[in-house]
């Protein structure tokens, strides 16, 4: 048993019984017992409580009285027989003979010392000042060190919170490399999540057994991530284009995300007067985001001669997720080839048009090609010979397809011609220019 020493030669302190502080740096508890302790062979240990200390570093006891000629002197006696909250003693005879190792009771003056600790903590030292990482890399550090030697070793755990892990996951620190530190890897999940540049905390917890130490405050530490992940839909068409016909021919383009989203997102796609888009809507979820949708573009059979023309398919975005919630999608724009070609179809009837100057007559049929874009107007001149009635046909763009029937008169002029031919021709004007 190590005891501490009350007095040096520059220095002379009295210990009075109570309790109390030297120089700052040891507590003491000093008293005169009971008359309770007796010898070794007596039942011993006998016990002194003690209060008022968290740990006890030496002691010091001393006879304070004698039972008549029965004279010994006080032991720290027993397994464990100084803690902070009793002192076991027992007396030892002043004889050789064992025999006579057992006593009355006797009365024991003690002081009990306490060296005053530093106070324990646990140093957090972030490398740079500041932890900074990224989803995919780079990593940082940061070292862990204790601030005062403790009884018992003293495990660090170490707790990332979804966005960050720390590596290793503990750290044990003894009374020997207590004050060497230790250091900690941090690093970014990468979740797939388009969150941006935003942040994660590491935490810690401490057991010991030392009391000082178990469950001790530790402080966390912020890292700041910076985000791998871009909110953003792809629009891939198969072959590189989207081209499709009037006659029936489709084509189409896959839709996929590039980040995971923390809710479903609803993509919903829209043709034009000249294409449409199936299905209307693709529905992705935190699950399926990464597996692309398929669309089948197919052009509108729209009857009107426009030439190879474009038609566009739109999409837009509805989710939960703020960052998929509205975000801006590329178009597709299809190429069409047209099936209709502008056209006045004049169908004579029987396969010639035969009339006579005596008022027999014959007709013909006109009909368009294509659904006009406007009103088309065929007006039907003869050159003298014959008339065409009525004059003129008007098709609409919701009549075009119905044929107009013109009857033929020949004039009869009262010329001896012999039998002979009159024509009719045909002007056709519109603001369609087809």
């Amino acid at each position: 048993m190590t005891f501490w020493p009350i007095a040096c030669p520059d220095h002379c302190h009295c210990i009075h019984s109570s309790s109390g502080t030297i120089e700052s740096t040891v507590n003491y508890v000093a008293a005169l017992g009971a008359d309770t302790i007796r010898g070794i062979t007596d039942a011993s240990p006998y016990t002194y409580a003690l209060s008022g200390l968290s740990s006890v570093t030496a002691a010091v006891v001393s006879s304070a009285a004698m039972d008549g000629g029965n004279g010994g002197w006080p032991l720290l006696y027993g397994a464990n027989p100084l803690t902070p909250t009793a002192l076991s003693l027992a007396i030892n005879e002043d004889q050789l003979n064992d025999a006579e190792r057992n006593h009355t009771t006797e009365q024991v003056a003690y002081v009990v010392f306490e060296q005053i600790r530093d106070t324990p903590g646990v140093t957090i030292q972030p490398t740079g000042g500041s932890t900074d990482v990224g989803e995919g890399g780079p990593t940082d550090t940061y070292n862990v060190v204790l601030e005062t030697e403790p009884t018992a070793d003293v495990t660090i755990n170490v707790s990332g919170d979804g966005q960050v892990t720390g590596a290793p996951v503990s750290l044990t620190f003894t009374a020997v490399n207590w004050e060497t530190a230790q250091s900690v890897t941090v690093s970014a999940v990468d979740d797939d999540v388009a969150e941006g540049n935003h942040t994660g905390s590491i935490s810690h917890t401490a057991t010991s057994s030392d009391p000082a130490y178990d469950g001790i405050s530790v402080a966390g530490v912020h890292a700041n991530i910076t985000d791998n992940d871009n909110a953003g839909v792809t629009i891939s068409p198969s072959g590189g284009s989207t081209d499709v016909t009037e006659d029936g021919v489709t084509d189409d383009y896959t839709v996929v995300l590039t980040s995971k989203p923390t809710a479903n997102v609803t993509i919903t796609v829209g043709g034009d007067s000249q294409v449409s888009g199936s299905p209307t809507a693709l529905t992705f979820t935190p699950i399926d985001w990464l597996t692309a949708q398929t669309v089948t573009v197919s052009a509108v059979d729209d009857d009107v001669d426009e030439g190879n023309h474009t038609g566009t398919l739109t999409h837009s975005a509805a989710s939960g997720d703020g960052s998929y919630d509205g975000i801006s999608i590329s178009s597709v724009q299809a190429n069409i080839t047209d099936n209709d070609t502008a056209g006045v179809v004049i169908a004579i009837s029987g396969g010639s048009t035969d009339v006579s100057e005596d008022g027999a007559t014959d007709n013909y049929t006109v009909v368009l090609t294509s659904k006009p874009t406007a009103n088309v107007t065929v007006v039907v001149s003869g050159k003298g010979q014959v008339t065409g009635a009525p004059t003129p046909l008007i098709f609409t763009a919701g009549n075009w397809d119905a044929a107009q029937v013109v009857t033929v008169s020949a004039v009869d002029d009262g010329s001896i011609e012999g039998n002979h031919t009159g024509e009719l021709s045909h002007s056709v004007t519109s603001s369609d220019g087809n």
